[in-house]
C-alpha cells in the first residue's frame, strides 16, 4: 500500500481530503478510486483506507508510540544536513537538535528545507509520527532541553555502542567532530563516548550508525 501524510484523521468511515498531497498522490503515485493506501497525521496515528474521488475513506485507525529518540547535531555542512535530516527520520529519531559548534562551517539552516525532506522521508518509508527539529543558538543552551535517556556521544576510537532498551539521546558532531571544550561539556552533561565502527564516518552516516546500533545492538 502507498503511504499518505494527511493533515488530520478523523473517525474511521469518514472521508479525508488530499489537501496539499492531492497532485502527488493523483498525478505522480497514479491512485485511484478503490486503491487502498496507508494513511497517518504525522503525530502518531495511522490506519488504512481508500481512495474516493479526491479523498481517502478511513477504514482503520490506531495510535503509534514513537521511539523516544533524540539527537545533537553538532551543524554541518547543509549537503550532508539534509542528507542527515532524511535518513535519521527513516530510522525512526524523534528530535533533531541542531547546535552550530565550533567546527560548524558557514552558512545558514533553512528550516523550511528540512521539514520538506522530513515529510518526503517519512512519506516514503511509511512512518506514522513526524521528528521535531529545534535550532538553538548554542551547545550551553541545548543541554538541558534535553530529554531523559542513556546519553552517547559518538566518537571514533571509543568502546562499541551496543543496543539497550528504552529513550536515548545521542550527539554527533560535523566535520572534524566538537572540539575538546564541547566534547567536555557533553561529558560532563551525562554523555557517554561511544564507537560506531572502525573507520571515521561522515555526519549522517554517523547519525545512521548510532541510531541503528542503539535500537537494534
Amino acid at each position: 500500500m502507498r503511504p499518505l501524510i494527511l493533515a488530520g484523521l478523523g473517525p474511521v468511515g469518514s472521508l479525508l481530503p488530499l489537501g496539499e498531497v492531492q497532485h502527488h498522490a493523483l498525478h505522480v503515485l497514479r491512485l485511484r478510486d478503490g486503491d487502498r493506501v496507508k494513511v497517518s497525521d504525522g503525530a502518531g496515528r495511522q490506519g488504512e483506507g481508500q481512495m474516493e474521488g479526491a479523498g481517502v475513506r478511513l477504514l482503520t485507525l490506531e495510535t503509534v508510540v514513537a521511539w523516544a529518540a533524540e539527537l545533537v547535531v553538532g551543524l554541518p555542512r547543509t549537503a550532508l544536513l539534509e542528507e542527515l535530516v532524511t535518513l535519521t527520520t527513516e530510522a525512526g529519531v524523534a528530535v533533531l537538535h541542531l547546535v552550530p559548534v565550533q567546527r560548524t562551517p558557514p552558512g545558514r539552516v533553512r528550516e523550511d528545507r528540512l521539514l520538506r525532506l522530513i515529510n518526503a522521508a517519512a512519506t516514503q518509508c511509511g512512518r506514522a509520527t513526524l521528528p521535531e527539529v529545534v535550532l538553538h543558538q548554542a551547545l550551553g543552551a541545548c543541554l538541558p532541553a534535553l530529554g531523559p535517556g542513556r546519553r552517547v556521544l559518538g566518537r571514533p576510537g571509543a568502546t562499541p555502542l551496543r543496543g539497550e532498551p528504552g529513550p536515548l539521546v545521542g550527539a554527533i558532531g560535523p566535520e572534524g567532530g566538537f572540539d575538546e571544550e564541547e566534547e567536555n561539556r557533553l561529558l560532563d552533561a551525562g554523555f557517554e563516548a561511544v564507537g560506531l565502527g572502525p573507520h571515521t564516518l561522515r555526519a549522517p552516516s554517523a547519525a545512521l550508525a548510532l541510531l541503528a546500533r542503539a535500537w537494534g545492538g
